[in-house]
């Protein structure tokens, strides 16, 4: 999911860097972009979250109903809560992988 040299996060990051005119007529500077593209990463990974609880709670329901038992729903609600953790994982690991380092620059750390 790779576009030219860098991946979907650096690529929507990176694009919202540079000056776009809106339509408006207002001219949108660099962070107003780059907050635009980052409130898109983080509502991508909330709708992944909840997506991937509904489907094993969803799922537990149905085999419930269909074997006539209770216990997996609960198992179907686990199973969806340890996706959500692990796509919370994978957005983080990725943003921490493609973020520019945070600190000093070299001319700080000389004075």
């Amino acid at each position: 999911m790779t576009r030219g040299a860098c991946s979907w996060y650096a690529c929507a990051v990176n694009r919202a860097g540079k000056t776009h005119v809106s339509s408006g007529g207002r001219s949108t500077g660099p962070q107003d972009r780059k907050w635009w593209a980052q409130l898109g990463i983080l509502s991508t990974m909330g709708i992944a979250m909840a997506i991937s609880v509904a489907t094993g709670v969803l799922g537990g329901h149905f085999l419930d109903q269909w074997l006539g038992t209770k216990v997996f729903f609960w198992v179907g609600l686990l199973v969806g809560i340890m996706a959500a953790y692990r796509t919370l994982w994978v957005f983080y690991t990725r943003y921490m992988r493609e973020r520019p380092p945070q600190g000093p620059t070299q001319a700080e750390k000389k004075e």
